[in-house]
């Protein structure tokens, strides 16, 4: 029984799995996108603000923790919400299947916000690097 059970478990894993790695990708990269072409539509409004508040007295080091802040939020608000909708999912799924998928839950878990951190650093430094073009 325990290892008809095992095997109905593997094939059921190798079916869904790829399918589900895929499509979280595609979302993944989407959501990515969308991230980055909304910061980049609001970089010359941005540029005056900032530029702005640079000639009020605000100095760079400031203006640059500002804009960590608010990119932070526009970067990871989501993807808190979306990890803690994916573990109840996750938990759903669990009783449903009746076997433990924690540790592949959390692999997938860690995995997107490292990845999401990464993609923050490099989004910021960019977007900092064009910043300080209009403030120079």
């Amino acid at each position: 029984m325990m290892s008809y059970y095992l095997a109905a478990r593997g094939i059921f894993y190798d079916r869904v799995s790829l399918p589900i790695k895929i499509v979280g990708t595609v979302f993944f990269i989407a959501a990515g996108s969308f991230l980055y072409y909304r910061l980049y539509a609001d970089l010359d409004h941005d540029r005056r603000q900032y530029a702005a508040m640079a000639k009020i007295g605000v100095t760079r080091k400031e203006i640059e923790a500002m804009v960590t802040w608010q990119i932070g939020l526009l970067f990871f608000v989501p993807i808190m919400l979306a990890m803690i909708h994916s573990l109840f999912a996750f938990i759903a799924l669990q009783r449903y299947l009746n076997f433990s998928i924690a540790m592949e839950a959390g692999f997938i878990l860690i995995s997107f916000f490292v990845v999401q951190v990464l993609y923050f650093l490099f989004i910021r430094g960019r977007y900092l690097r064009n910043l300080r073009k209009a403030l120079a």
